[in-house]
């Protein structure tokens, strides 16, 4: 049962955003790899976001996890960090343009980044979707 398998996932981590208002996003890892990461431009984005996030993240750790949680490995800020850095870096392969804003995508050789960025306040993102290829 697909609900079961997330269960653990939803209980260990459905928390945890409340320990910080000013949270806009999250970075997900399954097998001790990071697979993905959301950035939004305001706190109460995230948060209306957050559920459908943590049931999706956690599907796939729960499809893909190859070992037990007490097993494992949890990835540090350095290594986030330096998958949304490759994407950052990437190379830009598209960018539509509409009148209220602009979706840049970016790909390096194992990233994908998509960036949404509003019209309205000088083109300041408003989410930023990084995925593992």
């Amino acid at each position: 049962d697909a609900g079961k398998s997330i269960g653990p996932y939803l209980k260990a981590l459905g928390a945890a955003i409340d320990k910080d208002p000013k949270l806009v996003g999250v970075f997900a890892a399954v097998n001790g790899k990071v697979v993905a990461a959301e950035i939004f431009g305001e706190p109460a984005l995230f948060r209306k976001l957050w559920p459908k996030l943590l049931r999706s993240y956690s599907a796939d750790a729960a499809e893909h996890a190859s070992v037990s949680a007490k097993d494992a490995y949890r990835v540090n800020a350095g290594e986030a960090r330096s998958f949304f850095l490759e994407a950052s870096d990437a190379k830009q392969k598209a960018a539509i343009k509409t009148l209220t804003g602009t979706t840049i995508r970016l790909e390096s050789r194992d990233t994908t980044l998509y960036k949404l960025s509003v019209a309205a306040g000088g083109g300041r993102a408003l989410h930023e979707n990084v995925i593992r290829k």
